[in-house]
């Protein structure tokens, strides 16, 4: 069974990786009892949003016990949610996460480190 925090920073390099902007880890245990981190990823383009999904869903995926429960933004959407239960990730346009102003409300959340290694 895989554990949420290592599961969370792998999916984080790997959005690193891929050029993902502004990565964000925020640890919300004792802010909801629903999830334990979100993944924030900034994209440049609808292709790079893609492609961070498909990465994203892989990776949990391969994950002992890893399964996504639903994931809502498809096809060119210019923010795609990705729920996998204790870990949801968060995959915007540029635009759209500062006009949503997502940081802005978890701002009070503890942020996680990870590694910016390569893969």
């Amino acid at each position: 069974m895989y554990r949420a925090s290592s599961l969370v920073k792998k999916l984080a390099r790997d959005c690193h990786f891929h050029k993902g902007r502004d990565i964000k880890i925020y640890d919300v245990r004792d802010y909801t009892p629903m999830v334990s981190y979100y993944l924030v990823v900034s994209a440049s383009n609808a292709r790079q949003i893609h492609g961070f999904q498909e990465n994203v869903e892989s990776i949990i995926e391969k994950a002992d016990g890893g399964k996504i429960k639903h994931v809502e933004g498809r096809n060119g959407a210019d923010w795609v949610v990705v729920d996998a239960g204790d870990i949801v990730v968060h995959i915007f346009s540029e635009f759209e996460r500062e006009r949503v102003n997502f940081d802005a409300i978890y701002k009070n959340c503890p942020l996680i480190e990870f590694k910016k290694e390569a893969k």
